[in-house]
């Protein structure tokens, strides 16, 4: 398996994985979205904290915005992850995505 292809799939993964966080975040009740919202800031900035290793621009801590913008904000780090982690970050990212999914409530 060549290393672009390895890097293809991980990045179809964690795209699939993160569709799946966001559409969840989105149907959620508002009941929920406080305790959506505190684990998905926590994934959020496990992404952030993985982009500053490879690219230090930028803030390091994340803002806390209202609970109804968690897909926003996890899209937002996830995209910027996307550019700069390699197959393996990417890979892992994916199974951070997973677990977030299924520990939303």
């Amino acid at each position: 398996m060549t290393s672009a292809y390895s890097e293809q799939v991980a990045k179809s993964e964690f795209e699939t994985e993160l569709s799946r966080v966001i559409h969840r975040l989105e149907v959620l009740p508002v009941r929920h979205h406080d305790i959506a919202y505190a684990l998905t800031l926590t994934a959020a900035q496990t992404l952030r904290d993985w982009t500053v290793e490879v690219d230090p621009t930028g803030p390091r801590e994340l803002p806390q915005l209202a609970p109804r913008m968690a897909s926003a904000q996890l899209s937002v780090m996830a995209r910027d992850f996307l550019t700069t982690g390699s197959s393996t970050q990417v890979t892992a990212a994916a199974e951070l995505l997973t677990e977030l999914r299924r520990s939303l409530p």
